[in-house]
C-alpha cells in the first residue's frame, strides 16, 4: 500500500512540474479583458422601470383619481437630476370592486396647470400596491411567496425586520410586508444617490 501511495505521489508531483514563468505583460491583457466583460454583464442586469405607467394608466380594469403631490412629501422623495416640474400621483381603484388597490406616484418637467392624464412624459417615481392585479418587473406582485421574492432579489443587498423584507434593486428599493410567507403590500420607489 505504502508503494503504490509512494508512486502516485511521485507522479503527481511530476505532472505538476512545467514552466510557469510568464511574464507580466503577458497576464496583464487577460485580466483587462475580464474586467470589461464584468462590466457588460452590469450594464446587462440593470432593473429596467418597474412598470410602464401609459400602459398602466390605459388598462381597462383600472380607473384612477390623480393629484399633485404636497412640497412637504415632495421633500421626502428622490429628486430627479432637472429638479424643474412637480410630482404627481395616481390613486389606482379596481372597476369591478370599486376600491382603491394602489397609489403611483409619477414626476413631470411640466407645468402643474397644464398637467393632464394623458401626459407621456412621466418619470416613475414610487407604486405602493395592496393587490395582485399590478405585476411589476413582469414577476413581483402581491401573492408572491416570499420564497420567489428571495429568488427575484437574489445577491442584491436585502434584510428582513420584522414582517417587511427591505431591498436595494439596482436604482429602485422595495419594501415588502411578507405575512403568512406571502407579499401583502408593496412599495417600490426610485433609490435617491447619496
Amino acid at each position: 500500500m505504502i508503494k503504490v501511495l509512494s508512486i502516485l505521489s511521485l507522479v503527481i508531483l511530476i505532472s505538476c512540474s512545467g514552466d510557469y514563468s510568464k511574464n507580466e505583460s503577458e497576464i496583464k491583457p487577460k485580466i483587462e479583458e475580464v474586467k470589461c466583460v464584468e462590466s457588460i454583464i452590469e450594464v446587462v442586469s440593470a432593473l429596467p422601470n418597474p412598470i410602464n405607467i401609459v400602459d398602466l394608466k390605459n388598462s381597462k380594469w383600472l380607473k384612477t383619481t390623480s393629484g399633485i403631490v404636497t412640497h412637504s412629501e415632495s421633500r421626502k422623495l428622490c429628486i430627479p437630476n432637472d429638479s424643474i416640474g412637480f410630482y404627481a400621483l395616481y390613486f389606482l381603484i379596481d372597476n369591478a370592486v370599486d376600491l382603491p388597490i394602489g397609489v403611483l406616484k409619477v414626476h413631470t418637467d411640466e407645468d402643474n396647470k397644464a398637467w393632464k392624464f394623458v401626459s407621456a412624459n412621466e418619470q416613475f417615481v414610487e407604486i405602493k400596491l395592496s393587490s395582485n392585479k399590478i405585476v411589476l418587473w413582469d414577476s413581483i406582485r402581491v401573492g408572491l411567496s416570499e420564497k420567489r421574492l428571495l429568488s427575484f432579489i437574489g445577491e442584491r443587498f436585502h434584510y428582513k425586520k420584522g414582517t417587511v423584507i427591505y431591498s436595494e434593486l439596482d436604482s429602485y428599493e422595495g419594501m415588502f410586508t411578507i405575512i403568512s410567507d406571502t407579499i401583502m403590500e408593496l412599495t417600490v420607489k426610485n433609490r435617491c444617490e447619496k
